[in-house]
């Protein structure tokens, strides 16, 4: 008896880890659009050509450049021209 429910009870769980994951994968794909930030008079503008910086991004020319999560970059530094 024991063991049947450890057994539901872990494929439970296992479906919920799945359905959650999903979820996240479909709030990613919608975030792709447009970014909202602040001018520096304050006022709400948003972006829609921007590039998204990942662990292998550090080298930065012209453009929009947007972090949407902890990104560490701990292979080299960061170059900035333009």
């Amino acid at each position: 008896m024991k063991r049947t429910k450890n057994r539901i009870l872990s494929v439970f769980l296992s479906v919920c880890m799945i359905i959650s994951c999903m979820v996240g994968i479909s709030i990613t794909a919608g975030a792709a659009g447009s970014v909202s930030f602040l001018d520096a008079d304050g006022t709400e503008e948003s972006c829609t050509t921007y590039t998204s910086v990942t662990e292998s991004t550090t080298a930065w020319s012209t453009g929009w450049y947007v972090v949407d999560s902890t990104t560490p970059i701990n292979s080299s530094r960061v170059t900035v021209t333009g």
